[in-house]
């Protein structure tokens, strides 16, 4: 699993490392999720979104 972990499972504060390079699906997602986390933000509000 990525990032060694024995679980599909992330605690509040964990971080997670993405692997270089994406692919463009892998892109896509991220941006529709940060999106509809985010919808109605500001840029700023997406940016920290996309920063969590």
């Amino acid at each position: 699993m990525a990032n060694n972990l024995k679980v599909n499972k992330l605690n509040v504060g964990q971080r997670l490392t993405l692997p270089e390079p994406i692919t463009e699906s892998e892109r896509t997602l991220l941006a529709q999720l940060i999106y509809a986390e985010a919808q109605g933000e500001l840029y700023s509000g997406k940016v920290a979104v996309a920063r969590l």
